[in-house]
């Protein structure tokens, strides 16, 4: 009797080791390029979060520089990280209504924790006057009644928030009968309160990303004061450098 073997038809060894390496060829390119448009989209997305909040930032600083109120002018005050102002302005707080209200607005700069922070508190009637006698020998901004302080934080991963005070000094001679020259402003670090408004302020802004390798946010920008304010001459400048320091 005559036995028929029948062939079975398979992959070889070599033709599984082969296709296994082609195989992780393909995978690993498509990984590669996979993990490259995403760490791609990562870092578009993180500089574009960076720069958002950044102009979110100063975009509320320039309001509140917008709407400072007149008579709030001699409580101005301020630092190179820290800045006090008077403003009419609606309150960032939802609790506490709508609507523009007188209100006392707070902006620090916190260096250890890498925040910026807003705090504002409503004006109790109304602002106490220069020479009010009642509350003589004391600093002028420790009369003015506030309700509660409510305080949020702007931005986080800040290394640089620095603010400047610009003072545009009187030119001498009758300046209005000739025609008007380019001046550089004087550039304090300070602001008294009693001053009264500089010409401008000017804000200094840097982010840092999540990633160290990421290159940090760097944003500048001034705001002209809009309120009533006037220029010094060079002997009132040099007077009040000298009592700020």
């Amino acid at each position: 009797m005559r036995i028929t073997r029948q062939s079975r038809s398979g992959f070889t060894l070599t033709e599984v080791l082969v296709a296994s390496m082609l195989l992780s060829i393909v995978m690993t390119a498509v990984y590669t390029l996979f993990f490259s448009v995403i760490s791609t989209w990562r870092s578009e997305d993180s500089d574009e979060g960076l720069h958002r909040r950044a102009r979110s930032l100063l975009a509320l600083l320039e309001r509140d520089y917008g709407n400072l109120h007149a008579g709030g002018s001699y409580l101005f005050a301020g630092e190179k990280d820290e800045l006090t102002l008077y403003v009419v302005a609606p309150p960032m707080d939802v609790e506490a209504g709508e609507g523009r209200r007188l209100m006392r607005v707070r902006y620090r700069f916190d260096a250890e924790q890498g925040t910026v922070t807003r705090a504002e508190a409503e004006v109790d009637g109304m602002l106490p006057s220069t020479v009010n006698a009642a509350g003589a020998g004391a600093p002028i901004a420790s009369r003015v009644q506030v309700g509660e302080e409510a305080a949020f934080v702007l931005a986080t991963g800040v290394t640089k928030f620095q603010m400047k005070y610009l003072w545009i000094q009187r030119p001498e001679g009758a300046y209005w009968r000739s025609k008007p020259e380019a001046v550089v402003p004087v550039s304090l670090n300070y602001h008294r309160s009693g001053w009264g408004l500089p010409q401008a302020l000017e804000v200094n802004l840097t982010l840092a990303g999540s990633e160290p390798s990421r290159s940090p946010v760097d944003v500048s920008a001034r705001y002209p004061t809009r309120g009533l304010n006037r220029q010094r001459d060079a002997w009132e400048l040099a007077r009040m450098m000298e009592s700020g320091q």
